[in-house]
Formats: C-alpha cells, sequence, structure tokens
C-alpha cells in the first residue's frame, strides 16, 4: 500500500484487515495464505470502511492481558515484569489501563521511548497478534479522538504512531503467535491446558450447511479443550477434537442428536444418564484430572404439548421442562454419588434465561426450580449473567436486540474455590461479517489451574 497517497483510515483499517487475516490464517495452521484469505482480507477492509462492521473496544484485550500479566508482552519471559507504556509518555501516552502492558526490565529498557512497531522490526522480530491489535486499537481511537481519520497521511500534521513501520503487504506466517508466551510456555500450555477452556453451544439442528461451515469455523476460533454441542447431526465433524460422545437420537428423527461431547481429552469412561437421547455424560482425563462432562439439552416450552420428537402427550407449555429438570435433580445426584472422585461440570441448552433482568425466557419458577437443583448438588452456574452488558454480545444485525443467554455452564463450587481464577466468555451467534451461525450464542470458561 502507497501510506502517502491515503488517509489514515485507509492505512490502519487496511492494517487491522491485514492482521485479522493474519489471525485467521495462524488459527487455521496455514503456513502460507491462500486466496481464500485474501478475499476475507478485502471483505474485511471494505465492511470497515463502510460501517458494515465496526472494530470491537479493548475489552477482550484487558481479558487477554489480564490472563498474561505475569508476563513479558514483548519476549514472553516471566521474570522481573513490570508496567510498560505501550505509546510511551514521551509520545503522549497516557497513565490508562487500555495503554499499560506487563513488560520485563530488560525490554521496557530497550524499547523506552521508541514506537512499538519500530522498536520490534528493528530487532528482527515481529510482535504478538495480540499485542499488535491492542496497537492499532490505540492508534485508531487516537485518530477518532483528534478527528484525524479523514486526513491524508502525507499532510503535515504529527502523530505519536510511527505509521511507516506498519506492515506493507502481508504479515508473515512464520513464527507469528498470537500471544507473547515463549516457546517453552507455549508448548506448556497446550499440554497442562492453563487455562483449560470449556465450551457450550447449540448449533441449531446443524441443518443449514453455510450456518453448520461458520459455526465450525468459529468452533476452532473458539479452541476450547472441551466443548458440548446440542442439537447437531451425525454429519457434524470436528477434527480438532480426537475424542467424542453423541447422544442416542430419537426414533422419529434419527438426525436428531441432542447432546454431544468433543474432547481434546482422552474420553476414558462413557456414564449413562437419565435419557440417553437428551443428555450424554463422560469420564474426561484432563490437567485437572479427571473430571466429569455432563452435556443436556432441558426440553423447551411447547415439548409434548404439539407434537415433535415428544409426540403430542396432551401436557402444557413448560409442563415437560420442570419434569426433566426434576430428573437431571436425581440424575446429577447419582452420578456424583457414583464418582466421587471426579467433579461433574454440567452444561447444555438449559431453555431459560438466568440472568438478574426481568423477563426472558422462562417461568420464574422453572428458574427457581433449577437455582434449587444445582444448590442440591452443589454447582455453581457461571453463566448466569447479563453478558450484553459485560460487551461480550452484540444486537442481532437484522432485529438489532441482543440475544439473552440459555445455554449455560456450570462448576462444582468447591472446585470453583481451588482453581486460582476463572474467565467466563461467550460469543455472538452471527459471524464478524454478520453471518448467523446458529439461533443461540455460545458460552465458555476458563479455568486457571496454576
Amino acid at each position: 500500500m502507497d501510506y502517502q497517497s491515503k488517509t489514515y483510515k485507509e492505512v490502519y483499517f487496511w492494517a487491522y484487515a491485514n492482521l485479522a487475516m493474519a489471525h485467521i490464517a495462524l488459527k487455521e495452521s496455514a503456513v502460507e495464505y491462500h486466496p481464500r484469505h485474501y478475499g476475507l482480507r478485502k471483505k474485511i477492509y471494505n465492511d470497515l470502511s463502510n460501517s458494515q462492521i465496526r472494530i470491537r473496544s479493548l475489552f477482550d484485550d484487558e481479558k487477554a492481558k489480564i490472563m498474561q500479566s505475569n508476563i513479558c508482552s514483548y519476549c514472553g519471559c516471566n521474570e522481573s515484569i513490570a508496567i510498560d507504556h505501550l505509546l510511551p509518555r514521551d509520545r503522549g501516552g497516557s497513565d490508562s489501563g487500555d495503554n499499560l502492558i506487563p513488560a520485563c526490565k530488560s525490554c521496557n529498557s530497550s524499547k523506552s521511548s521508541k514506537d512499538m512497531l519500530s522498536w520490534v522490526r528493528a530487532r528482527g522480530k515481529k510482535p504478538s497478534i495480540l499485542l499488535y491489535r491492542r496497537y492499532l486499537k490505540l492508534a485508531i481511537s487516537y485518530c477518532n479522538d483528534h478527528n484525524l481519520m479523514e486526513k491524508a497521511v502525507s499532510s503535515s500534521i504529527s502523530i505519536p504512531f510511527d505509521i511507516e513501520a506498519l506492515y506493507e503487504s502481508e504479515i508473515p506466517l512464520l513464527g507469528l503467535k498470537l500471544e507473547s508466551c515463549s516457546d517453552e510456555r507455549a508448548e506448556n500450555q497446550q499440554l497442562l491446558g492453563i487455562p483449560m477452556r470449556i465450551a457450550n453451544w447449540n448449533l441449531e439442528r446443524a441443518n443449514n450447511k453455510r450456518q453448520l461451515v461458520r459455526a465450525l469455523e468459529q468452533i476452532k476460533l473458539i479452541d476450547a479443550a472441551i466443548i458440548g454441542l446440542t442439537e447437531l447431526t451425525p454429519s457434524v465433524e470436528c477434527p480438532d477434537y480426537e475424542y467424542s460422545l453423541l447422544s442416542i437420537p430419537f426414533e422419529s428423527e434419527p438426525s436428531d442428536i441432542s447432546a454431544g461431547i468433543f474432547s481434546k481429552w482422552p474420553i476414558v469412561e462413557p456414564i449413562d444418564t437419565y435419557d440417553s437421547r437428551l443428555a450424554v455424560c463422560a469420564r474426561i482425563r484432563t490437567s485437572l484430572g479427571d473430571i466429569l462432562v455432563y452435556v443436556c439439552i432441558i426440553p423447551y416450552a411447547m415439548s409434548a404439548v404439539r407434537g415433535g420428537k415428544f409426540g403430542n402427550q396432551g401436557y402444557k407449555p413448560w409442563q415437560m421442562h420442570r419434569e426433566h429438570v426434576d430428573m437431571l435433580n436425581k440424575d446429577w445426584r447419582k452420578i456424583q454419588r457414583e464418582n466421587s472422585d471426579a467433579p461433574l461440570i454440567a452444561l447444555g441448552d438449559f431453555n431459560q434465561v438466568r440472568d438478574d433482568m426481568p423477563g426472558g425466557y422462562g417461568p420464574q419458577d422453572c428458574r427457581d426450580k433449577l437455582t434449587t437443583v444445582l444448590e442440591n448438588n452443589a454447582l455453581d452456574c457461571l453463566t448466569d449473567i447479563n453478558f450484553a452488558e459485560l460487551g461480550y454480545l452484540s444486537p442481532d444485525p437484522k432485529t438489532g436486540k441482543i440475544r439473552r443467554n440459555i445455554d449455560h455452564i456450570c462448576v462444582p463450587k468447591a472446585l470453583v474455590d481451588e482453581l486460582k481464577k476463572i474467565e467466563v466468555g461467550a460469543w455472538d451467534h452471527f459471524n464478524e461479517k454478520m453471518q448467523k451461525m446458529s439461533d443461540h450464542n455460545g458460552t465458555y470458561v476458563d479455568l486457571f489451574i496454576d
């Protein structure tokens, strides 16, 4: 790109799209870019320029920074960690949290008041994707605050970021990392699962092939150690997961799989559930030791009311939901009693909102009933929060409304107390290109074990 003939908006949006392309290729373990990657870059750049998509706030970046607060953002070492200004104070950088990152004393001293990109490139290295993304967000924020986005780069205006240091074409994939951890730490993370991510998502029966392709791409990006999927089909394949266990399909709907467990850790034993068509459970050997993962669907409001896989049994709305909550109570107690050496983590489509907002899907008595069942089984529902208020979920591009989460993850209270830290998150039911992936958002928890 010829920077001198462009505006700051064009330059920074191109750099951001370039970084997004590199991120996608890295997640796919690509060794070189393919035509599809270049097409995605062009699409992202055009959508940013036309305001079809927006650059997310630094909220996710702040979460990532907290997770890596004990390592240098530049070299990945964990010794003599101090605080560095990404945009140096000598260049006008603030003392706000967005501009403060952990750095070892050696890198802090070497970088000093230099522009981060200029300094990194002068050392023959490249920044991690997360560090580069934060840098670009700060630069774009600065240009927006000073009304510079439409100004020409060739103008006499001075900015504190070295625009000449931006990558001019594609970011080389060789040696590129998502975060700044050292090779040894990255290997340990992979082996030990630190943090270990457990995710949960309803795939809306997975019948729409285009939606399913997008959903599988999202699952790859989420990169959970274990993911529970509901409303899937036998055709759903997750090649990154060596181990899997699926519920038995309904005779009336043989392509309807209610629940499945997909794990990168070994599934050492399947465990019987109260209804093998609706719930699946497995003992999994992980870095936490053995854990029990239970994935289920609690029947929705009209189950057994108007046909479908349960038939028309003359039930009233929510009647079957209430019955199955009681069955879960007995099932969870039985499984925990017979497997007392391993903690039970329960997740799935619970068909009820559990945040503190009024209204929403599911009668209050159903929520209260499940709350009692969770308490009886010493389980803590970590996803009963307002994800929209926390910035995890965005308005639907068609309706303008934000989903309220009904897909939950519950962890034993004793395990919550033992772990060093737990992070909870969610992702939208549509992708960055505003294309639908499901009619449910997804959720995850990150369990930190050291």
